[in-house]
């Protein structure tokens, strides 16, 4: 989980103030915003084998930094890399130097941190500058990796020239909880991403990707998943969700689909369930019991009229009219997650309640579309705004509620 050790009592078999300041350092070395209390928590934790613990530490480090160096250095298409380099090499060169520093700062847990939507800390995060084009041979030419990478909990490659051959990186990333693999041109579901056990979280929007049942079938792995999209890619086949107990958010937006998901009445959904089959084909809608909570499913997806037959679309209507849904929204209540782009700064986890019941409660509301819809858009934009500007008009949005 990221964490170096935690608290139990004493410095372990380290006395002596001048032996313990000599060992602090050494792990400070390793990990520079290790803070005071995680250092003596580390040696609290290892105790007698503490020392032998940070002898590995190092080792490991200098194993991976070799091999980085090592790899930074090799040629470059079969020519060696020039000092200067060629016209030809800088753009790979500079890649490579990126990637070698983004990989020691996360190793080192001195990288950006993953937060959850709750501000939880989660480990590190492995985010990779869009503004570098043609990042993805780059590290898919990476060799193996001797160090343990389990605390960083998230990667984002979006629009990296990523290909099928990501495979070896994702590798020595199990124990993901997020992955953004978007605007890429994969056609096909990385190997390793069926054994991130924890991901909860899967971005694939935009790719090559299609699917037949074999492939299909790899995603029943996924049974941490809460938010999945795919949406624009040519899918033909949607995913199998069948073990998601917790999935939330599904987006098959425009994937040449004909049919709801296999396995999405396989368990039931939270009442916050939202699927997105617009822009589909839709020729088959599923036989479900009127006021049921597979009528809600159904009545939750979001589909476009225009690309359904009458017959489909009007038994869609009658399912959302049996529970009660607004077939005029564009988009159904979004709920929860929604909120949380409008709670900011340090409140308690009762207050953080209070405030979604109050979200959830007016989002739900005959009428209430526009007013949410003016609230996204805000908050797409808060990148471009200053901190204060987005205290400010927090505080408007919670009032106006």
């Amino acid at each position: 989980d990221g964490k170096l050790g935690y608290p139990l009592s004493g410095r372990g078999a380290l006395q002596g103030a001048g032996v313990f300041s000599s060992y602090r350092a050494r792990l400070k070395s390793l990990y520079p915003n290790m803070k005071l209390y995680e250092i003596e928590s580390f040696f609290s934790f290892y105790g007698s084998e503490a020392t032998d613990n940070l002898l590995a530490r190092e080792m490991e480090l200098g194993r991976l930094l070799d091999t980085l160096d090592e790899w930074e250095l090799s040629p470059i298409d079969g020519v060696d890399v020039a000092e200067p380099p060629t016209p030809a090499q800088p753009h790979v060169v500079n890649g490579r130097h990126y990637v070698r520093t983004m990989l020691e700062w996360a190793w080192r847990r001195s990288g950006d941190p993953h937060l959850d939507q709750n501000r939880v800390y989660r480990g590190q995060e492995l985010s990779f500058d869009q503004d570098l084009e043609n990042l993805g041979p780059i590290l898919e030419s990476l060799p193996a990796l001797p160090a343990d990478f389990n605390h960083v909990s998230r990667i984002n490659i979006a629009n990296a020239g990523v290909t099928d051959a990501i495979n070896g990186f994702l590798s020595h990333f199990p124990k993901l909880r997020s992955l953004e693999l978007s605007d890429n041109p994969l056609t096909r579901l990385p190997a390793a991403v069926e054994k991130m056990l924890r991901l909860n979280e899967l971005l694939l929007s935009r790719t090559a990707i299609t699917l037949n049942l074999e492939s299909a079938a790899q995603f029943r792995e996924l049974t941490r998943m809460e938010y999945m999209a795919l949406d624009g890619s040519p899918l033909g086949l949607a995913p199998d969700v069948s073990r998601m107990v917790k999935l939330e958010t599904l987006k098959l937006e425009g994937c040449g689909l004909d049919r709801w998901p296999t396995g999405v009445f396989a368990l039931p959904r939270p009442s916050e369930f939202l699927l997105d089959l617009s822009e589909n084909p839709l020729t088959e809608i599923p036989e479900v019991a009127p006021g049921s909570h597979r009528a809600e499913i159904i009545g939750r997806t979001v589909i476009s009229q225009e690309d359904v037959s009458e017959s489909v679309y009007a038994r869609y209507e009658a399912y959302c009219e049996s529970v009660g849904i607004d077939t005029e929204r564009h988009f159904l209540p979004g709920l929860e997650k929604s909120s949380q782009y409008w709670i900011y700064g340090q409140i308690t986890e009762k207050e953080i309640k209070k405030l979604t019941a109050i979200w959830n409660r007016v989002e739900k509301e005959v009428g209430s579309e526009p007013l949410f819809e003016i609230f996204s858009d805000q908050a797409e934009n808060f990148k471009k705004r200053t901190l204060a500007f987005r205290a400010d008009m927090t505080i408007k949005v919670w009032d106006m509620l």
